[in-house]
């Protein structure tokens, strides 16, 4: 079981670390910092450890996935659907209606997952993301809540 909470200061070292192990992190420990000042970095806590975080923005009735990370030996393990979902639960607590995210395209894993969920793809950013030996697109999605 996953329950998701705010993040508190004590939590910036160890989500730091799992940053830096996710090839799609954009974070440092100075911006999660300031995510968490904003009540914007939420922590995905297991039944026996912190497994990941998650950025959110949300202005009045909308939302942004703005990162999910989750700990490399948590990978694979359900624990970003369980999440998500959890999260979604207090989008609708804070009458959110609809969430936005982008992903690079040729990020299966993580498409298939915002796709079993519910989110549509409704558009893409050329050339978006700078990567080892050029650009790769972003694929834009959203779900209604």
């Amino acid at each position: 079981m996953i329950i998701i909470r705010p993040a508190q200061p004590d939590d910036l070292d160890l989500l730091y670390s799992f940053s830096g192990t996710s090839p799609d992190s954009i974070q440092s420990k100075s911006i999660l910092k300031k995510y968490c000042a904003k009540g914007s970095l939420i922590v995905m806590d297991g039944l026996d450890a912190i497994t990941g975080f998650i950025v959110e923005q949300v202005v009045d009735d909308e939302a942004e996935l703005i990162q999910i990370v989750v700990s490399d030996s948590y990978r694979r393990k359900g624990v970003a659907c369980a999440a998500l979902q959890q999260w979604h639960k207090s989008l609708i607590a804070k009458r959110v209606q609809t969430v936005f995210l982008e992903v690079r395209s040729r990020n299966l894993a993580a498409l298939s997952l915002y796709r079993k969920l519910g989110y549509q793809k409704i558009g893409v950013r050329k050339n978006y993301y700078h990567v080892d030996g050029g650009f790769e697109d972003a694929s834009l999605m959203k779900i209604d809540l």
